[in-house]
């Protein structure tokens, strides 16, 4: 594989040719020409060695994004965007060709994609504050690590998981005492009455 520094160089050239807000970064395997916004695309050496780049959407601020909502992107739902352009060409014809073959496609994926997480982000916030709501309700419990449902060790155990919307609620009992688990029903029986027409 040829050296990064000459990868870095060219990178840095085919930079200036798309303006705005990019910048370069080496990596282990490539250069990540990247924007403030995570937009980004990977510039490699094409192999078998010519003087090819292949040059690919990058979506790894997307996948962490996924992870920190403890979501996930479907790879159906992310393809891989890839063009190849020769170096010869040169850096301005290169930017070229990233701007008119790759972005508008990868940026449509990409739009796409950060709406999902923001969809999911109102998820996740909806679902911890019905968590909240439930834990000043039954203060002998507690929330997990995960911030999205409530564990209770009591005279039995059980765990509260509200939905995405945060206005249902699954709830798992185990163990409990027959007079405890008569209360419940009763409570529920009530609950059932309350909403009947």
């Amino acid at each position: 594989m040829r050296a990064n520094r000459e990868l870095l160089d060219l990178a840095r050239a085919i930079v200036v040719h798309l303006g705005g807000d990019w910048r370069a970064e080496v990596r282990e395997d490539d250069v990540l020409l990247y924007r403030t916004d995570g937009r980004g695309v990977t510039l490699q050496w094409s192999w078998p060695p010519t003087d090819q780049l292949t040059i690919c959407g990058s979506y790894a601020t997307l996948w962490e994004r996924a992870r920190e909502l403890g979501t996930h992107l479907d790879y159906h739902d992310v393809p891989p965007r890839v063009i190849h352009v020769s170096v010869g060409r040169g850096p301005a014809v290169v930017a070229k060709e990233i701007a008119r073959r790759l972005l508008p496609p990868y940026e449509a994926t990409f739009a796409s994609c950060q709406q999902r997480l923001v969809a999911a982000a109102k998820a996740m916030a909806r679902r911890e504050a019905a968590t909240r709501q439930l834990a000043a309700e039954l203060p002998a419990a507690t929330i997990a690590s995960d911030g999205r449902r409530l564990q209770w060790y009591g005279c039995g155990s059980g765990d509260f998981v509200p939905d995405a919307a945060g206005t249902t609620v699954t709830v798992h009992l185990r163990s409990l005492p027959v007079e405890v688990a008569g209360a419940v029903a009763r409570l529920l029986a009530v609950a059932t009455q309350d909403r009947e027409p």
